[in-house]
């Protein structure tokens, strides 16, 4: 992605995350939900192109912690915690993942745990405050290599089911 595709793609992500912040004020958060879809949409398509991110010093965990949080705390608003539960583990895993992503820069590294701590905290307070406990710990890498293992028997399982 060249630097005016990805200035490009910040100021529509900025863009729809204001659109859906004001219509989360007002009270429309079904509105403010398509808003913020859009915005993780384009802040999606920055982490996958996190090598050129680094290449042109482009901020890209930021964007997605703040879209998964808006749409997150949005499902939560309206009830239904088991959306709001999705999009804020969504947020802890990406920014793992991005966190671990071979070769990346000290700065991104950086930038991926920032985030990614902040989205633990996110995710705590959640479960606090919904009185749904929390089974794991998010903070050790054994609880991610845990998931990626369970992940791949239940895709290799679904593969022969088929």
């Amino acid at each position: 992605m060249s630097y005016s595709e990805f200035k490009n793609t910040e100021r529509n992500w900025s863009n729809l995350t204001e659109k859906g912040n004001l219509l989360y004020q007002q009270g429309e958060h079904n509105a403010a939900l398509q808003f913020y879809q859009q915005a993780l949409f384009f802040s999606e398509s920055m982490i996958r192109n996190v090598e050129d991110a680094e290449n042109l010093n482009i901020q890209i965990a930021s964007p997605f912690f703040v879209s998964c949080l808006n749409i997150a705390n949005n499902y939560w608003i309206i009830g239904d915690l088991k959306k709001a539960g999705e999009y804020f583990f969504y947020n802890v895993w990406h920014l793992k993942m991005l966190s671990m992503r071979d070769g990346i820069s000290p700065a991104m590294y950086q930038q991926a745990i920032k985030n990614w701590e902040k989205a633990i905290l996110t995710l705590v307070d959640f479960h606090d405050k919904t009185n749904q406990p929390l089974k794991v710990d998010f903070l050790k890498d054994e609880t991610y290599e845990m998931i990626k293992q369970t992940s791949a028997k239940l895709v290799n399982k679904q593969i022969h089911l088929n």
